[in-house]
């Protein structure tokens, strides 16, 4: 099985200030005018009069211009245009074994742990643990062998995720997707079962009433922000059934999967998992392996119960069985 998931961000953020200001003398009336969306912070540099007499951009993202100018409020035009995009993959390759008509489930989840805060009078308070908040990723999978190698898969899955901070003992924003189905798939294919899409669009706007909606000179009175948020999650299954009846493509499977923690750990700690494991890259001999008594048919949809005895298994113990009554018959004759 593999989950991945396609996250995209793309902002887009465009805004204008202007401002200008008559500081009067001593004695004399004066006017001003500004317009703030963010972009600039207005100072009293002289800081004699609490006055403010500079603007100070706030330098983000993107490019910031303006219009210099030697007297009072020296930036009377800012600008300030900025794009942003974002993109991420996660991939996640969840895989397990399990028996036909069986059910297996694999979890890993990100445990957050939580307090709560108890009063204790006068002024105190008791800070105790209160237990895990849990997000990742839940699959449960029920196989079914029908015929000509095909499997029914029962699919249940859940993947959640924080979506911000934990806050002292307030927990996360979390976000849970959930799927669940039951298909009919091919042996060896790999099939996509399941998407979810999240498309969020935003778009907002700070401007000054009536003179932000003016045609062509309205974007010198507001500030616009779109933003578009695009998140694909795509849910792919690829089962494989392990026909042999000496077990030989499992061990196969489990042996290349030692090679690759070989590789990564080391030989001396997967030796200690198993110690018959080397670093050879043959094929292990199967010869030791036990033959099972059963295994499932090659064709049609069974219950566990209705297994099939292996006829080469069922064939060596009629001939014993014969052997030993005939040894017995010609025991008694005696």
């Amino acid at each position: 099985t593999a989950l991945i998931e396609l996250s995209g961000a793309n902002t887009l953020d465009i805004g204008v200030e202007i401002a200008g200001a008559n500081i009067p003398g001593a004695g004399q009336n004066g006017n001003f005018g500004i317009t703030s969306f963010g972009l600039s912070q207005l100072m009293d540099l002289q800081g004699n009069d609490g006055i403010p007499d500079t603007r100070v951009p706030t330098i983000g993202n993107g490019i910031t211009a303006g219009i210099l100018d030697g007297g009072d409020f020296s930036l009377p035009l800012l600008l300030s245009f900025a794009a942003t995009e974002d993109k991420a993959n996660v991939l996640s390759i969840p895989s397990i074994l399990v028996n036909n008509n069986g059910s297996a489930t694999v979890r890993t989840v990100d445990e957050q742990p939580t307090t709560q805060v108890t009063a204790q009078g006068q002024g105190q308070t008791q800070t105790n643990f209160s237990g895990y908040q849990e997000a990742g990723i839940e699959l449960t999978i029920s196989p079914s062998i029908s015929a000509s190698r095909y499997l029914r898969l029962g699919i249940q899955l859940v993947v959640s995720n924080f979506t911000g901070a934990f806050q002292g003992n307030v927990p996360p924003p979390r976000t849970t997707r959930e799927l669940s189905t039951t298909v009919n798939m091919p042996d060896g294919d790999t099939m996509v079962v399941g998407g979810i899409v999240t498309d969020n669009k935003r778009r907002s706007t700070i401007k000054v009433p009536w003179l932000g909606d003016l045609p062509l000179l309205g974007w010198l009175f507001r500030r616009s922000s779109d933003n578009n948020d695009r998140t694909t999650l795509y849910f792919f299954v690829t089962p494989h059934i392990m026909r042999d009846v000496d077990f030989a493509d499992l061990s196969e499977l489990s042996h290349r999967a030692k090679h690759e923690a070989a590789a990564v750990i080391g030989l001396g700690r997967v030796q200690k998992i198993d110690p018959d494991f080397g670093d050879d890259t043959e094929r292990v001999d199967f010869e030791s392996f036990e033959l099972p008594l059963y295994r499932a048919p090659e064709r049609g949809e069974i219950s566990g119960e209705a297994v099939g005895m292996d006829p080469m298994r069922r064939e060596a113990l009629l001939r014993d069985e014969s052997e030993k009554q005939a040894s017995s018959s010609t025991g008694n004759q005696d």
